[in-house]
């Protein structure tokens, strides 16, 4: 065993080693690593890159219209919240309930004009000529049919006081809309709003 310690162990080490390195030299191709000269990578017939500024696909403009009511329904859905909660209270307070049924008859018409814009431009097609792909239209349905709540059922008499607001034309400007998007994907299309 003393053999392998000291200067025999290097000694056996260096011949390994010298092994190691003809081994590997024969395997070595040193073409492989190289490109080659003959050629130039120039692929043939691939066309153009397009250059220019970054582009992305417009979002559809139904969407940016729902956000839109959505945004204006906030303060009609607030008031017209408040007002069910005044009329139902003893005594009431005749003026606060006028003066809250003036500001929502007042946010009124800009919800009526929003809805009656998007119910104009889903009945010639504008959506769709824009962009907007049927499942978008669908999916447009399903959130509309989320906040029609807000819209003010007519049938509610507990807040129909003929002073001070008509809430019918929001909720038909809502049926309507509803009407002519699931039309527009088809004759009385139907949106099956859990498989979006």
């Amino acid at each position: 065993m003393a053999r392998y310690f000291g200067d025999e162990m290097s000694e056996a080490d260096a011949r390994f080693e010298q092994e190691w390195e003809t081994e590997l030299e024969q395997e070595y191709d040193p073409d492989v690593h190289q490109w080659p000269k003959g050629r130039t990578f120039n692929p043939q017939n691939v066309g153009t890159i397009p250059s220019g500024p970054f582009q992305t696909q417009a979002s559809c403009p139904l969407q940016e219209d729902l956000q839109q009511l959505k945004i204006q329904i906030g303060p009609f859905d607030r008031h017209v919240t408040r007002l069910r909660q005044l009329v139902k209270q003893t005594p009431r307070n005749q003026t606060e309930i006028d003066a809250v049924g003036r500001v929502a008859r007042q946010l009124q018409p800009d919800l009526i004009k929003q809805l009656e814009q998007m119910r104009e431009r889903t009945r010639t097609g504008e959506y769709i000529r824009k962009g907007c792909t049927h499942r978008e239209i669908a999916r447009a349905t399903c959130d509309l049919r989320k906040i029609g709540h807000l819209m003010c059922d007519p049938r509610d008499k507990s807040i129909r006081t003929p002073a001070w607001l008509t809430i019918e034309k929001p909720r038909r400007a809502y049926c309507q809309l509803v009407f002519w998007l699931r039309n527009s994907r088809g004759p009385f299309a139907k949106v099956d709003c859990s498989a979006l």
